[in-house]
């Protein structure tokens, strides 16, 4: 064992023994500091010396280094985009180009010319135009608008037929990327936009954004085709797969069904939810209007005919589903057509109201030529034409309380308007146009030749206008008993004075002589009633003839109370214009004729006459304090003047207007009379139709209080008192 493990000395360079370890040590040292054995020494280059530069230079090289690198990156980003753009992938399309602007953000491009700066910008601003333009072909694969067509497909192929492109993904990410600012202009806060920096390209991108909007999200085009629809009466829908079709046609009824049928399809099987429910918060209140109308309209047969019904209780039911699994901010209340299917009292009505709007339209068709207007003479059967009494049927308080009309109210008030003139005196005058416009000529030649035939009761002139409502009113009639009176008892009434109202406010447009329009309702009154309640008819007709007659009187007052005027402030040389140029003209050409053509327009005339000379001229002189001896000569002449212009022959057969116009001559004798011609005319009975307060009143006025006019009123009241006993 310790011959194999024992070291042989006589093998190593350096000799055996322990001295063998130091001489190695000897020879390193030995070699280290032996020059020809030293490496040669770095020579230092004073040039290099400046770190400073070295580093700078560095750092301006790792930035040109970093930005190329980003534009590389950029580079790879537009590629990117483009192939994106092949594909119609427009979601990694928002992507690439938002982070295109975030790189470009950072300044990469601080270091490069000018040119290559705005070189770079505007192929990313041509990069907007590019994506809003495959936008654009992407919702026009989706939409399709004709000129009376609407298409839409939830889905299509590209050209290259590899990708299929789905409309929600597409909807939500134009809703998202694109429309995240309620905003759309050069102010937009979105980003799409924002980062544009060319501004005619910006504006060229806003204005496809607004046309995309209004086209496509707001479906402002969508809507106004439907609304065509619904406001018109001539135009329905077709349904051909995902299409729907408008066309002229006369809407029958059953194509009205299909129509509405066709509408509530494409809504809620054909576009998207959300789509849906942005077209019914434009148009969904209209579409229920229009059905419950029509509804309402064609309820003799929709409501009868069991096809029909079971049509529209179909349509009701689709339009509830469109509701509930279509819409969000619309709401459809299906117990308003359910009522009208369930309820027989308003299919009852609803009948009724049809028979009313038929006639009513037979109404106004006949205003639609002049063939109304040729003249017939009828019988004038005046005393016959007016209702004896109010019927019973009037005094419901329910009918009371939607026809009240308050005529006594309105009389009282009309009264009281003209007291309220009267007690002006000299104050301030109403604002009236008292420019008389005469009757023409022609007119005037026809008055002549017919008022006399009026006035003895003979024969009337009418239209063809009674006729023509006559059979409005049996029509209406006919209809209401085939529906069965017992049925109708609650809303006959009511209907009836709606008719009759409703032709009466017709009459009125139509009518260009208001007295024509009173005598020809007159007849038609007098001829259909008492088999036909015509009350409110008469009604409306005395309140419009006493509204005509009521503006002549406050118009003859005013006239009267302006010449009154004249003597107050020129007695001694008065301007007669208002009575001679202004209410003659007026009482001679317009009052007269017209109220003489009046069925009984004698006591009408007799009756404005009656307030022409009492209420206007005789109580308002009376009013004075004090009467002047100019004034009283005035006043007389003012008188005979008025007496003379308003004789009317028609009248002289009438004892009350002969007492009236009697009574007026001799005021007029009064007026500028001495004391002793009065007691002359006292004693020969002049008086009679004067009452002692009137003719003491007279005296009064007029003569100061002395001793003789003592003896004379005393004298004056003792003969009255002697005859009266």
């Amino acid at each position: 064992m310790s011959g194999s493990n024992s070291i042989d000395h006589s093998r190593s360079p350096l000799g055996d023994g322990p001295f063998a370890l130091g001489r190695i040590e000897i020879v390193k040292k030995s070699i280290k500091n032996d020059p020809n054995f030293a490496l040669p020494r770095l020579v230092v280059d004073d040039r290099n010396a400046d770190i400073n530069a070295l580093l700078k230079a560095d750092v301006e090289l790792t930035e040109k280094l970093h930005a190329y690198k980003e534009l590389r990156i950029i580079g790879g980003l537009l590629k990117e985009f483009y192939v994106n753009l092949e594909l119609w992938e427009l979601e990694s399309c928002f992507y690439s180009l938002r982070n295109i602007h975030q790189k470009l953000q950072k300044n990469i491009l601080a270091g490069q010319s000018r040119q290559f700066k705005q070189s770079v910008n505007d192929s990313v601003d041509h990069l907007h135009f590019q994506l809003i333009e495959r936008v654009r072909d992407a919702l026009d694969g989706f939409w399709k608008f004709g000129k009376d067509s609407i298409t839409f497909r939830s889905s299509f192929t590209t050209e290259s037929g590899d990708n299929e492109i789905l409309y929600n993904e597409i909807s939500e990410c134009v809703k998202s990327h694109l429309f995240e600012d309620a905003v759309l202009g050069s102010n937009s806060s979105c980003w799409f936009v924002s980062s544009i920096e060319s501004i005619a390209t910006k504006n060229v991108v806003i204005q496809e954004l607004s046309a995309i909007s209004d086209k496509y999200l707001k479906h402002e085009q969508t809507i106004l085709f439907f609304k065509k629809f619904l406001f018109s009466s001539d135009i329905v829908l077709f349904l051909e797969g995902s299409c729907i079709i408008s066309e002229r046609r006369t809407r029958t009824i059953d194509l009205t069904l299909d129509s509405f049928q066709n509408l509530a399809t494409f809504l809620s099987g054909i576009v998207s939810a959300k789509d849906a429910d942005l077209i019914l918060q434009s148009i969904g209140n209209l579409l229920v209007n229009e059905i419950i109308k029509f509804v309402r309209q064609e309820a003799a047969q929709l409501l009868i005919v069991s096809q029909q019904r079971q049509r529209l209780i179909d349509i009701n039911a689709a339009m509830a589903d469109l509701s509930l699994n279509t819409a969000v901010h619309w709401c459809y209340d299906r117990s308003k057509l359910d009522v009208l299917l369930a309820d027989e009292k308003i299919i009852i009505d609803l009948k009724l109201d049809q028979i009313l709007h038929d006639e009513l339209l037979k109404l106004r068709a006949i205003f639609e030529s002049d063939n109304w207007r040729l003249p017939m003479l009828v019988e004038n059967r005046e005393n016959k034409c007016l209702p004896e009494s109010k019927p019973e049927q009037e005094q419901d308080d329910d009918l009371d309380d939607e026809w009240a009309w308050n005529d006594d109210e309105a009389e009282k008030d009309d009264k009281d308007h003209v007291k309220e003139d009267v007690d002006d005196g000299w104050g301030e005058e109403i604002a009236l146009d008292l420019e008389i416009d005469p009757l023409p000529k022609n007119d005037a030649k026809y008055f002549q030749t017919k008022r006399e035939a009026h006035s003895k009761n003979e024969s009337l002139m009418i239209t063809r206008m009674p006729q023509g409502f006559k059979q409005t009113l049996i029509n209406f009639e006919k209809g209401c008993d085939a529906l069965g009176r017992n049925q109708i008892s609650a809303t006959y009434h009511y209907k009836l004075q709606l008719l009759l109202t409703s032709f009466m406010a017709m009459c009125m447009c139509k009518y260009t002589e208001w007295w024509q329009l009173y005598n020809d309702i007159t007849v038609v009154i007098s001829e259909c009633s008492p088999k036909i309640n015509l009350f409110r008819l008469h009604e409306l007709n005395e309140r419009f003839v006493r509204t005509h007659i009521e503006n002549m009187k406050i118009t003859a007052q005013q006239l009267i109370f302006r010449q009154l005027n004249e003597f107050s402030s020129e007695e001694n040389r008065p301007q007669w214009e208002f009575t001679k140029k202004k209410l003659l003209p007026f009482v001679q050409e317009s009052v007269i004729p017209s109220l003489l053509r009046l069925v009984n327009g004698g006591n009408r005339l007799s009756e404005f006459l009656d307030f022409t000379y009492n209420e206007c001229l005789i109580q308002k002189v009376l009013s004075w304090d004090v009467i002047s001896e100019k004034n009283s000569e005035n006043i007389a002449k003012l008188i005979n003047i008025i007496a003379a212009g308003t004789s009317v022959k028609e009248l002289r057969d009438n004892p009350q207007h002969e007492h009236l116009r009697e009574r007026l001559v001799i005021t007029g004798k009064v007026v500028n009379a001495h004391l002793t011609d009065i007691m002359t005319m006292f004693s020969d009975g002049d008086f009679y139709l004067f009452t002692t307060d009137e003719i003491i009143q007279w005296i009064v006025k007029l003569f100061a209080d002395t001793g003789l006019r003592r003896e004379c009123i005393d004298e004056i009241r003792d003969v009255r008192e002697e005859n009266r006993l």
